[in-house]
């Protein structure tokens, strides 16, 4: 009703209202005209495994640190607590207790991490290797000095880490990314083929 009422009273001949039908025809036109020029482009499987082959170095997940971390304002009470945790304390219930992070009440836990937030934690963590989880297990087994780091000074205190899990950088393997491979290879060779019509 709108449209028919829009039509006789002369509403949908003005000149805004055909501009925009006349643009969404062009449009309309363009992406058909795209759709046919495209149709029959396809991607072979030699591209895309020759496409990996290329790129293996590129195609690799990065290393991942599983940490958590205890902020405190002072580096004084970073040295009290960091002898506590060599003592056998537990990282999770310490971080809790005393830390000042906004990560404090989930024991510190900054979840598993690839880029660490800032350059003097990237520092810490590289020598470390994963530790213990509780102090349950640290009456059984000795200490490992590498799960803990020292205090460190950080944008918001002094800091200590701990590594609970280490996942090593790996190769990305053809099966599991072959399907993206072709895809994104398709839609580049249906981009230069519109853009060479043009």
């Amino acid at each position: 009703l709108l449209v028919w009422d829009g039509e006789r009273t002369g509403v949908a001949s003005q000149k805004d209202i055909n501009v925009a039908v006349e643009e969404f025809r062009r449009t309309l036109i363009a992406e058909q005209m795209a759709r046919k020029m495209t149709e029959n482009i396809q991607v072979t499987d030699d591209e895309v495994q020759a496409f990996y082959e290329e790129q293996k170095k590129v195609l690799v997940e990065p290393e991942q640190w599983h940490v958590r971390v205890i902020v405190v304002d002072s580096q004084l009470k970073a040295n009290e607590l960091s002898v506590e945790l060599l003592k056998g304390a537990d990282f999770s219930e310490t971080a809790k207790q005393h830390s000042i992070g906004p990560e404090a009440s989930a024991g510190g836990d900054l979840g598993f991490i690839t880029e660490p937030p800032f350059p003097e934690m990237a520092n810490a963590l590289m020598p470390l290797n994963p530790g213990r989880t509780n102090s349950e297990e640290a009456e059984r087994m000795p200490l490992n000095p590498g799960d803990i780091s020292g205090v460190f000074k950080g944008p918001q205190g002094y800091y200590i880490v701990k590594v609970e899990e280490k996942k090593e950088g790996r190769q990305i393997p053809f099966e599991e990314i072959k399907d993206e491979i072709r895809a994104n290879q398709l839609f580049l060779k249906q981009r230069d083929a519109v853009l060479d019509r043009i």
